[in-house]
C-alpha cells in the first residue's frame, strides 16, 4: 500500500510490528519508508501534526495482547487508548485517522480465531465452519464503536461510521453465504454503520 501511494506521488510511510520486517526486506522496500513500532512503547518517530491522514487497518485488535492475537493483557484497553491517541498525535487538525477492524458487536468474525476466553461452543463452531461466531457482549480482543470513543479520550474529534463495501468479501465463508454477506453490507443503511450491525468498524476519526 505504501509503495503504491508513493508511486502516485503521495508522501506515504508505513508502520508495522517487528515480525513483519522480513517481508519488507524480501520485497526490497525502501527501509526509510517503514518504521517498526515496539509493542511496549507504541511510539511513532514523527513530530506531532505531521500527516494529513493515518490508516490503521486490522491492527488495533492485536494491540494489548501477549501473543499478538487473542490473549488479552489485563490493561489491553488502556494500551489501545495510548495507541489511538498516538495516531491522533501525528495527524494535523482537519486530517483524520481511519481505524478499521472486525466489529466486536457483530456476532461473526471472518478474519480471526476465537478470543482467549471463548466458550467451548464458540470454539466448536469455529472448528466446524471456519469462522468465529461469538457473543457480541462481554470481553473480547475485538473492539467496537464504543471502544473507539473511549480510546479517543479528550481529543476533539468527529467520528463517522463508513461502509465496508468493496473492502470486505467474506472470502473464508463458503458459497453461497459469502454472496449473502456481500449483499448484506451493500444493503446496510447508513444509520446502522456505527452499530453492531456493521461487520467491521470503519471509523473515520476527524481531528478538529
Amino acid at each position: 500500500m505504501v509503495a503504491r501511494l508513493n508511486e502516485k506521488g503521495y508522501d506515504a510511510h508505513g508502520f508495522d510490528l517487528t515480525e513483519n520486517v522480513k517481508h519488507w526486506k524480501a520485497l526490497g522496500r525502501d527501509p526509510s519508508r517503514f518504521v517498526v513500532v515496539e509493542p511496549d512503547r507504541l511510539q511513532l518517530p514523527y513530530a506531532s501534526e505531521s500527516f494529513d491522514a493515518v490508516v490503521s487497518f486490522g491492527v488495533i485488535e492485536h494491540v494489548g495482547t501477549t501473543d499478538g492475537n487473542a490473549d488479552r493483557r489485563p490493561d489491553y484497553h488502556g494500551i489501545r487508548k495510548l495507541w489511538v491517541q498516538e495516531l491522533l498525535r501525528v495527524v494535523k487538525p482537519g486530517g483524520f485517522v481511519l481505524l478499521c477492524g472486525p466489529n466486536r458487536n457483530f456476532p461473526v468474525d471472518t478474519s480471526h480465531g476465537p478470543d482467549c476466553e471463548a466458550l467451548a461452543l464458540e470454539r466448536w463452531l469455529y472448528e466446524k465452519v471456519g469462522v468465529t461466531i461469538h457473543r457480541p457482549w462481554g470481553p473480547n480482543f475485538l473492539w467496537g464503536y464504543r471502544d473507539v470513543r473511549s480510546y479517543v479520550g479528550d481529543v476533539p474529534v468527529k467520528i463517522e461510521g463508513l461502509s465496508v463495501e468493496g473492502l470486505l468479501y467474506f472470502s473464508r465463508v463458503p458459497f453461497p453465504l459469502n454472496r449473502l454477506g456481500n449483499l448484506y453490507i451493500r444493503m446496510l443503511p447508513g444509520f446502522l454503520l456505527k452499530t453492531g450491525f456493521n461487520p467491521w468498524v470503519m471509523a473515520k476519526i476527524g481531528k478538529l
